[in-house]
C-alpha cells in the first residue's frame, strides 16, 4: 500500500500532466498496468521543505549527438526509490557554461549511473525508502517534464494533489478506526455489561465521531474549492 498509494501516486502526477506525448503512452501505461514503478525524488540531505534549496544539478549537454542533461546530485528519504524504474526528479538546471536556468523536472530512467541505497527506517519496509545518487546520469531532452525553469511550479501543483490525497486517506482510515471501536464496544463485556452501555465509553465514541465529522466537512469544502476555484 505504501509503494502504490504513496510512491506511485505522487510520482506519476508530473508525468501525467506535464510529460511529453511519448510518456503518456509508454511510461504511464507501464506504470498503471503494474509493469513499472515510479517515485518522486525531491528531498535532499540539505533540502526538505525548502524546495528552492535543492543542489542536484542538471547541466545541458549533447551526448552522442543527442541533446539532454547530465545530472549529478543526491536525493534522500525517497519513497519507492529502492524498487523504482523511473524517478520524477526536481533539479537545478544550468546551461553548458554553468548559467542558472532555474529549477526543472526530469523523468529519469533506471540506469547503472543511478545508485540507490536502502535507508533502514522504523516505518514500513514496503515504502522502499532510499538514498539516490545520480552520478553524471545522462537524461535525454525528451524526458523534460514541462519547460526548463518550470520545476518549482510543477512541484507545487503536484504537492496540492499529494496533500489532498493524504487528507483523504487519513480521514477515511480514521473512520475505519471508529467503526472498529464501535464493533468492539458492542461485543466486549466488562463489569457485567457491554462497553457500549458504559456512559464514559459512549462519551468517548461521541467525541471521536464529532471530531471526525468536523474534519470530513472541512475536507469536502476544501475539495469543492479545489475543483471549482479560479485557476
Amino acid at each position: 500500500e505504501d509503494g502504490i498509494a504513496s510512491g506511485i501516486t505522487i510520482g506519476i502526477g508530473p508525468v501525467l500532466h506535464y510529460g511529453q506525448e511519448w510518456t503518456k503512452g509508454q511510461v504511464i501505461q507501464d506504470i498503471i498496468e503494474g509493469n513499472k514503478v515510479i517515485c518522486l525524488a525531491i528531498t535532499e540531505p540539505t533540502a526538505g521543505s525548502d524546495v528552492s534549496g535543492i543542489q542536484t544539478t542538471a547541466r545541458k549537454a549533447v551526448v552522442n549527438g543527442e541533446p539532454g542533461f547530465i545530472v549529478r546530485g543526491t536525493k534522500k528519504w525517497i519513497t519507492n526509490s529502492v524498487f523504482a524504474d523511473y524517478y520524477t526528479t526536481l533539479v537545478k538546471t544550468v546551461d553548458e557554461n554553468g548559467k542558472d536556468l532555474g529549477t526543472s523536472m526530469l523523468l529519469i530512467e533506471k540506469h547503472e549511473s543511478v545508485v540507490v541505497r536502502k535507508i533502514p527506517t522504523a516505518y514500513s519496509i514496503t515504502a522502499g525508502t532510499g538514498l539516490i545518487s545520480f552520478e553524471d546520469t545522462f537524461v535525454p531532452e525528451r524526458n523534460l517534464l514541462g519547460k526548463i525553469g518550470q520545476g518549482f511550479q510543477i512541484t507545487m501543483h503536484n504537492f496540492n494533489f499529494e496533500r489532498w490525497g493524504i487528507c483523504a486517506m487519513t480521514i477515511s482510515r480514521s473512520r475505519r478506526v471508529i467503526e472498529e471501536c464501535f464493533l468492539w464496544a458492542m461485543q466486549r463485556k466488562a463489569f457485567g455489561k457491554r462497553l457500549i452501555e458504559q456512559p464514559v465509553i459512549r462519551q468517548t465514541l461521541g467525541g471521536m465521531i464529532a471530531a471526525h465529522q468536523a474534519c470530513w466537512a472541512d475536507f469536502e469544502r476544501l475539495t469543492y474549492k479545489y475543483q471549482n476555484m479560479d485557476r
